[in-house]
């Protein structure tokens, strides 16, 4: 049995290595607790990594491990980003609770972790959507449709997103993989992401005018 070594970068909380030792790193000469450690940083590395391939590799190595599966905190959140669904506040906040210092920083406005679920998010509404007007994207992000722009334009340029963004109209286009076709359960999990994001700035401009009753 071998153990996954995963190399974490804090300072910009990105996926660095994901190596295997047939022999050094047997689990008979790797404690319990160190075991553990590993895995928590090999974790926090993928949740917080920028959405692509080598983010995608490392979670999949962690959804198969039984230490994160049978035992983890946060396996439950993991498991909706394997499986490419929309997260929501409620998925991330406890994780965000266990965050330290160095992993909390803010880099373009978006903290480590906020700037991880927005790429997510987008990355899952690529799947259900052909393309989405910035406003709109805006809201089921829970960031500005300047914010949104600015993290899509980010991942079309680096290739970890496959779309068209069209400022004129300020919509953004998804080109879709035929072999991965959208599916109705996704596309209702999409728009009712989507309409809670609105159900809840619609609340905050309620509030902001002094039109709740309390």
């Amino acid at each position: 049995m071998q153990f996954t070594i995963v190399g974490l970068c804090d300072a910009g909380a990105t996926f660095n290595s994901l190596s295997r030792d047939k022999e050094a790193q047997e689990l008979n000469r790797v404690s319990k607790a160190d075991q553990m450690k590993l895995v928590n940083r090999a974790l926090i590395c993928a949740i917080l990594a920028k959405a692509g391939p080598d983010r995608g590799r490392l979670i999949f190595a962690l959804c198969n491990d039984d230490r994160v599966t049978t035992s983890h905190a946060h396996f439950s959140l993991l498991d909706k980003i394997a499986r490419g669904q929309l997260l929501m506040p409620e998925d991330v906040t406890p994780f965000e609770a266990t965050l330290e210092g160095q992993h909390r920083q803010a880099i373009g406005g978006l903290s480590l972790l906020e700037r991880a679920v927005c790429e997510h998010n987008l990355l899952a509404a690529s799947k259900v959507y052909k393309n989405i007007a910035l406003a709109d994207l805006g809201r089921l992000l829970r960031v500005t449709a300047e914010k949104a722009e600015s993290v899509a334009a980010e991942m079309i340029g680096a290739k970890r997103l496959r779309g068209k963004l069209d400022q004129r109209v300020e919509l953004l286009t998804f080109a879709q993989d035929d072999a991965q076709p959208r599916t109705a359960l996704a596309a209702f999990d999409a728009r009712i992401a989507a309409l809670v994001a609105e159900t809840d700035d619609a609340l905050v401009r309620v509030d902001a005018l002094g039109l709740s009753s309390k």
